[in-house]
């Protein structure tokens, strides 16, 4: 592809719409990486679930799409936002938002993969659909977690009142689910108003490092008086996961000391997190911040992040690239302290905390894209992924004009490296 703004070392397709990472799975060896797809166009519309998949998580193959929409079926619109597990005989099922019409009216659907043809063409089947609730108007992104031995699942939802909530059910039936209530809603003193919105969208929760805490993460979905929508930022609540009396309901509490912001860049938006034996991984879409009509022209929207190691730090959320990303550098660039140098449109920078300036420039002419105090800062095409050694990261978008390039400006050592490409 001819196109200067086009990443290389971050995989997608070549054409199409990109946005969330769905389905997330390590399974047989092999990393599978799905997420939301258009292949028609660069707009959301009809949405399916595109497929990737890695042997060592830095480099991927393009598999064929995994999840289509149903004509006359509960995801007839779409097949939105969702997960894969394992269900009782160990093998994988998608557990996902089937979309019936531009109302975004959804349903929880279970799909089990055929072991003979390892395809998600079967049943349909519906394990949840809105709760008997009058409060609760939309519901979305069912995420599945094992807590006291027992499956359950939690979507996001909207209140009557113009607030967000999270759902709980009971999946030890993983094909028919049990509404459980409310396990957290933004009335919680100890979220401060940190969780405000509209509707909570793609919540994921998985037990953090330390042993003890949960991490939730929540995307925040804002509607706007003139009835369009924002989708503002992905905030956390680190806190205990705790299981209530027989009479108390839900069954489950979540109960959360900390909260903050995820990213603070404005392109990130509807991670997915994967919960891994002594690890926790996440990916994170990276919005587009050029015209539509741009977009269009290209033909692409949408990247998805480097996979990223998530901790808890003293109560806060820290994420940084996974190591495996390291394996895409190729030749190391020279980067003298103290002066402007040209870099290759892929480059990877090691940065010991130097104070930096990251721009694109035409001859004496230079935009600065970002500037600050980072270890890590990942540059690839018209995306850039910060990584501060304490605090967010930050995840940009920028758009190189012809004749721009991109260039760095560091105080301190630097080291840096060009990228290859993560697809063939």
């Amino acid at each position: 592809m001819n196109d200067r703004s086009f990443p290389i070392a971050h995989p997608r397709p070549a054409r199409g719409w990109v946005n969330d990472p769905n389905g997330l799975l390590l399974h047989e060896g092999r990393w599978h990486l799905y997420f939301q797809h258009n292949l028609e166009s660069a707009e959301h519309h009809r949405i399916v679930w595109g497929h990737l998949s890695s042997a060592d998580l830095a480099h991927w193959r393009e598999e064929p799409v995994a999840l289509e929409p149903q004509d006359g079926g509960d995801d007839e619109f779409g097949c939105w936002s969702g997960v894969s597990t394992l269900d009782d005989d160990g093998h994988p099922a998608f557990v996902y938002s089937g979309v019936l019409d531009p109302e975004g009216r959804s349903t929880a659907l279970v799909v089990h993969r055929d072991p003979e043809t390892l395809g998600y063409t079967g049943a349909r089947i519906p394990a949840a659909r809105m709760p008997e609730d009058p409060e609760v108007i939309a519901m979305r992104d069912p995420f599945v977690f094992t807590f006291a031995g027992r499956r359950w699942v939690i979507q996001g939802a909207g209140l009557a009142n113009g607030s967000g909530a999270l759902l709980l059910f009971d999946a030890t039936d993983l094909d028919s689910w049990s509404y459980e209530g409310r396990l957290l809603d933004a009335k919680d003193p100890a979220l401060d108003g940190a969780l405000h919105a509209s509707i909570w969208e793609c919540p994921q929760l998985v037990p953090a490092d330390d042993g003890e805490s949960w991490i939730l993460l929540i995307s925040r979905w804002i509607l706007r008086p003139d009835g369009g929508a924002d989708l503002l930022d992905t905030v956390w609540a680190v806190g205990t996961l705790e299981e209530r009396s027989a009479e108390g309901r839900p069954p489950l509490a979540f109960v959360p000391n900390t909260s903050g912001r995820l990213d603070a860049g404005d392109s990130f938006y509807a991670p997915q997190a994967l919960a891994l034996p002594g690890r926790n991984l996440l990916w994170g879409w990276a919005r587009e911040s050029r015209p539509q009509e741009e977009a269009d022209q290209a033909g692409w929207s949408g990247v998805l992040t480097w996979p990223r190691e998530v901790s808890v730090r003293d109560g806060r959320v820290h994420t940084e690239p996974a190591r495996e990303c390291s394996q895409l550098r190729t030749g190391e660039v020279a980067v003298p302290s103290s002066r402007w140098t040209e870099l290759p449109d892929a480059t990877d920078i090691e940065a010991a905390a130097s104070h930096m300036v990251v721009a694109l420039a035409e001859g004496d002419r230079r935009r600065v894209v970002w500037e600050g105090t980072a270890d890590r800062v990942v540059i690839d095409a018209s995306l850039l992924e910060v990584f501060p050694a304490t605090g967010m990261p930050v995840t940009l978008r920028a758009y190189p004009a012809d004749g721009e390039r991109w260039t760095v400006f560091s105080d301190g050592d630097v080291r840096a490296w060009e990228l290859g490409p993560s697809m063939p």
